[in-house]
Order: structure tokens, then C-alpha cells, then sequence
């Protein structure tokens, strides 16, 4: 379910789940690129570093992105000089040019085999009404000294040369291989439930056993913990892909809602509303600028890379590692894990809003009487809510109507046959089984 072509296109590498107690010298939660990357850079300092994945090595964000390396990110210069500065927003744009950098000398240094592909990067509009954005954001990437083109096929286009997208998944497994040759320890399927700081050390729960480690690093796309209230922070969106024939050097993002397209090898990923290939998730930080950094003495958030984290999770690695070996880096007071932006945060309010809405008021509104084979829904029985899918056999399967997280209405998605939370998306399939957090647990079945 919910395959990708990255997954369909690599070899996964298996490791066991964690079966009894250990010790380490740095735990990382989260077996996706950020977690990996930290791993990769701190291999070298002699630490003893263990990697824990809920699922499988790039399962989740890591293994469904378009895997866009690239410095046009939708509007995100204009959005950071309006709320921040004009400072701020060149800070951000030169993380995200070194972060390109560094991942093509990587991928050279190490002689990863990934498919990285130099394409050029188009951000367009076919709407007048939206042709102001577009020139605002072309201004800027001038005046940072790009060279901006426009390709004249819509209204108006800003496009980039010199960009790149590559196989995100043999680039991860390349870079788990290089960990290995250090001794870094990986398990999958291997939840953390709860986490305990004490005075010299964490001692993390991870389905029925400890790991006691020096240092921790939160990885994971979302927080599934409440200290630091991140889960209020920020808010998670989902991207429908499909796979297409197309042919071309061209990777396009609208800005008007429509397709936007990635190109690959003989084919395209084409981005909209009614893709069915597959969906990834990603999380969207009120701010408007990712969380890396120190939380506290030895711990560790990355959080928040709104759907450009292929050069961010690099950057990430690089200012953990940075903190760790207490060495300068230019960017660590820009991604600090412990400032807001109120006036950011107004441009998502009230989506964030809308979801809560959505979760905890409207769908108890919501119930459907009758259902066909294949849909699902929330239904009233003997004057009790349910969840209620009704399979292609014609039995129907019930459970709670709550997600277990933070107890939002749970709605179903017929094309994709999951169940979703608007609150704070956390994605089950249709039988109720875990596949996207923040939620640790499976949906509560009934009788």
C-alpha cells in the first residue's frame, strides 16, 4: 500500500527489531534522511550512535518525496522578508545553496550511485492575479545574484538552472552503508513509546525494552512527544503523486493549484489534487523556518522542513554535528529550536484552525447511514459513534471513531483507503493499522 517509486526501484536493506536492553552513546529517533544524515556525520567522532525506525529505513517522508534538491521553494524568500527581514531570508537561501553543494560533493566523495540528475527548476503561474508573487520572488533571487530565466510556455515563470533531483532512497541505503562500516547500530519496527530524562543520562522505552543513551536526537517528521508544545507549532500536509510517461529536462511547480511535474529517467511525477499513485506527508512549521537544533543539554529536534527536505535534512546533519563538537556554524541562531513568529504564523492560523475544526467539531456531524464495499465512514449505532469500512468481501470493520493521539474525528479516504485525522494527520489504513504519525498506536477496534 501506498508504494512508491523509489521503493519499487531499491533494494532495502533489513534490520532486526530491537529485542533487549542497550546502551549507547547517542540515540536517534527516526530512521529517515535526517536521522540517517546525523548518523553519517557523527560516525566519525567515536561515539557509539544507534539509529530506531517505527517501520522500515525511509519508510515514511524519505521514501514518498518528490526529491526535489533545489533553491526555488514556492514563494519562501518574499514570505521570510515580509515577516523576518531581508537579512533573514538571504541566511535562509545561502543554508539551502551550501546544502546543494554539499550534497553533490557527497554524493561524489562517497561515489553514490543515485540517479542525480541536473534539471532545470520552474516556478510558474498561468493566473494574473498571482504574476506579482512570481516577479516579487524573481527580484529577490536576483538580488541574492542568481541568474532568474523565463521560459514564456505560461503567464509567467521564473526558472533556475543548475538544480537537481535524485533517487532519495539509494542515496539513503548508500549512506546507512557508510554508518555501518562505524559500527552505527540500526533497528526497525522498533517504536519508541516514552522517553525520561534523568540527571546524567535518557532512559527511552522502546516496546518493552530501555536504551540508555548519552545524547538524544529527535529525527522523526513529526513530534510525537508534548515537551517544547511542537505539535502546536506546526501542522502536516499531504502531496499526491502519480507516475507518468514524459519526457524532458523540465521539474515545474504551480503556484496556482494545478500539476507540477518532476522529471525522471522516462517518466514524470506529476503532483495534484487527484494523484492515486501515492501520498506523502510533511510537516509545516508555523514559523515558517524548520527546527534544527539544541532543545536542551544532549537533545536534539528536527523538525519541520515543509516539503524541502532534501537540502535541509543535509543542513540539519551538518548543525547537529556542528552543536555536538561545539564548532561555529553561520546558521544555528536561524534554525534555533526556541524562537516563533506570530506574524509567520498568521499565514497558516487559520488552516491550522480549519483542521482542528474539522477534527473535533464538524465530523461529529458527519455520519453516514449506509455504506458500499470499499468505503468507510463514521456511522451511529444504537446511539454510539463508530468508524465503520466496509470491505470488498462485505464485512464490515469496526472501531473507534477517535485517533488515538490527541483524540481528533478520524474521516476516510476512499481513493487512497485510509483513514486520516485532520488534527494532526496521522494516516491508517482501512483495517486500522498505524502507517503515519504522529500516533504510535493502531486505531482501537470494537465489537
Amino acid at each position: 500500500m501506498n508504494e512508491s517509486y523509489w521503493q519499487k526501484t531499491s533494494q532495502h536493506p533489513c534490520f532486526k527489531q530491537l529485542n533487549k536492553d542497550i546502551k549507547t552513546d547517542i540515540l536517534i529517533i527516526g530512521g529517515g534522511l535526517s536521522g540517517i544524515s546525523c548518523a553519517y556525520q557523527l560516525k566519525e567522532t567515536g561515539k557509539q550512535i544507534t539509529i530506531v525506525e517505527k517501520n522500515l529505513l525511509g519508510s515514511h517522508t524519505s521514501g514518498h518525496t518528490t526529491a526535489k534538491i533545489t533553491l526555488l521553494q514556492g514563494l519562501i524568500y518574499q514570505k521570510l522578508v515580509k515577516h523576518y527581514n531581508i537579512e533573514t531570508a538571504y541566511l535562509y537561501y545561502q543554508s539551502q545553496k551550501e546544502a546543494i553543494k554539499g550534497i553533490k560533493d557527497l554524493i561524489e566523495k562517497e561515489k553514490i550511485d543515485c540517479c542525480l540528475k541536473e534539471c532545470t527548476m520552474s516556478l510558474y503561474t498561468d493566473d494574473l492575479k498571482n504574476v506579482g508573487m512570481l516577479e516579487k520572488e524573481q527580484h529577490y533571487l536576483q538580488l541574492f545574484g542568481e541568474t532568474v530565466f523565463d521560459n514564456q510556455k505560461h503567464l509567467k515563470t521564473i526558472s533556475l538552472h543548475h538544480q537537481y533531483i535524485f533517487h532519495p532512497l539509494k542515496y539513503l541505503y548508500h549512506l546507512v552503508e557508510c554508518c555501518q562500516k562505524k559500527n552505527v547500530q540500526f533497528y526497525e519496527h522498533s517504536c519508541v513509546e516514552k522517553i525520561i530524562k534523568r540527571k546524567n543520562d535518557f532512559l527511552v522505552y522502546v516496546q518493552g525494552h530501555r536504551i540508555i543513551c548519552q545524547d538524544l536526537i529527535h529525527a522523526s517528521r513529526y513530534p510525537f512527544i508534548k515537551k517544547g508544545f511542537y505539535f502546536l507549532k506546526m501542522f502536516q500536509s499531504l502531496e499526491s503523486v502519480d507516475l507518468k510517461q514524459r519526457t524532458g529536462n523540465q521539474c515545474t511547480l504551480s503556484i496556482d493549484l494545478t500539476e507540477s511535474y518532476r522529471p525522471l529517467k522516462n517518466h514524470a511525477l506529476v503532483i495534484n489534487s487527484k494523484s492515486k499513485d501515492w501520498f506523502a506527508q510533511d510537516t509545516i512549521p508555523l514559523r515558517g523556518i524548520p527546527y534544527m537544533g539544541r532543545y536542551k543539554e544532549h537533545e536534539y529536534f528536527i523538525y519541520g522542513f515543509q516539503k524541502w527536505g532534501m537540502t535541509n535534512s543535509f543542513l540539519a546533519s551538518k548543525i547537529i554535528k556542528d552543536l555536538y563538537l561545539n564548532n561555529d556554524n553561520a546558521y544555528l541562531s536561524l534554525f534555533s529550536c526556541h524562537y516563533y513568529s506570530l506574524s509567520y504564523s498568521k499565514i497558516y492560523l487559520k488552516q491550522l484552525l480549519h483542521h482542528l475544526y474539522l477534527g473535533y467539531v464538524k465530523f461529529h456531524f458527519h455520519t453516514k447511514k449506509n455504506l458500499q464495499r470499499g468505503q468507510g465512514g463514521l456511522m451511529k449505532i444504537n446511539h454510539k459513534l463508530y468508524a465503520v469500512y466496509l470491505d470488498r468481501q462485505g464485512i464490515n470493520h469496526y472501531f473507534s471513531p477517535y485517533c488515538p493521539h490527541l483524540k481528533g474525528l478520524l474521516s476516510f479516504d476512499e481513493k487512497n483507503q485510509i483513514w486520516h485525522c485532520p488534527c494532526h494527520q496521522s494516516v491508517f489504513d482501512c483495517y486500522g493499522k498505524l502507517i503515519e504519525g504522529p500516533c504510535l498506536k493502531d486505531m482501537n477496534k470494537q465489537k
